[in-house]
């Protein structure tokens, strides 16, 4: 019972935030554009730089824990692809909310609440891997796959520079002013809430439909990532609190960035909107379940 309040905790500040959204885009005339230009070209690059900078990954259960992120991601993305060929939809539009999910917003202050600063450290090393991929892959995937106009608007966007920038100066050991990265920082520091209002303001004009598609992708996003973080984490040795923390991630509600990062290189976004809000939402009653099968399988 109390995981379950911690979990409705957590989500409340979310969903309030992309209710807001909806409502001040339905009083006023906000621009979505406007809105996912600042934050994928201005808030998220610094907010990334920073968080590389910063980042401590390093280690065996680093490797190992990276190893299973990557597996996983691979697999549940082939999945989704096979899905999408096989029924004729729009894969630059359905894959990205399967394939991405909220280790970060969701999932770095549950995993803290559930097991303290141990449990909040694998989570954050998962959020970190899933972030390369997202600003790698995903962009690649969005923009059309490994074309030509791709991989140049692959190579002229600041998400990835912010991530290179980031990785390159960290472990090349270079030292940045403190006022130059407290303001990269401050820049940075809105993009959770920034992305979660955009989400509401582009739902403003969209009906959730209950479709074949939606209940499928719900199923590969937390039945497939619950199964697939299970075998992940037994083929890397992750086992008691680590391998609970990253099966238990493996199956969290689709990224408020897979939405952003969608409507960003003109893909249809509306079935990622739908997707982030109708598995936020399941989220609690999928999650406590998660956390109580996980310790079952593993």
């Amino acid at each position: 019972m109390e995981v379950l309040l911690n979990i409705v905790e957590i989500l409340v500040p979310l969903v309030v935030t992309i209710a807001a959204g909806y409502g001040l885009g339905k009083i006023f005339d906000l621009s979505e554009d406007t809105l996912v230009r600042v934050l994928t070209d201005f808030v998220a690059p610094l907010l990334i730089f920073v968080s590389l900078y910063r980042s401590s990954l390093s280690g065996q259960s680093v490797i190992r824990i990276g190893g299973a992120s990557f597996f996983v991601i691979g697999s549940i993305g082939l999945i989704a692809y096979v899905w999408a060929k096989l029924s004729n939809l729009d894969r630059r539009a359905y894959l990205p909310p399967i394939l991405f999910y909220n280790t970060g917003f969701l999932g770095i202050p549950l995993m803290y609440l559930w097991g303290g600063t141990e449990a909040m450290n694998v989570i954050v090393i998962y959020d970190q891997i899933q972030g390369i991929a997202i600003f790698t892959v995903g962009i690649i995937l969005v923009t059309g796959g490994f074309s030509t106009k791709g991989m140049l608007d692959v190579l002229k966007s600041p998400l990835l520079w912010g991530m290179i920038l980031g990785f390159c100066l960290r472990y090349a050991g270079i030292r940045i002013p403190t006022l130059l990265l407290r303001t990269a920082e401050f820049g940075g520091a809105g993009m959770a809430n920034l992305a979660a209002f955009s989400l509401g303001v582009a739902l403003r004009n969209q009906r959730i439909s209950f479709d074949r598609h939606l209940w499928g992708g719900l199923l590969l996003r937390v039945v497939g990532g619950f199964l697939l973080g299970v075998l992940g984490a037994r083929m890397f040795g992750l086992t008691d609190h680590v391998g609970v923390v990253f099966v238990v991630g493996s199956a969290l509600p689709s990224a408020v960035f897979s939405y952003i990062i969608t409507r960003r290189y003109g893909a249809d976004a509306s079935f990622s909107g739908t997707m982030i809000l109708v598995s936020t939402l399941f989220g609690v009653v999928t999650i406590p379940l998660t956390f109580w099968a996980a310790a079952l399988f593993l």
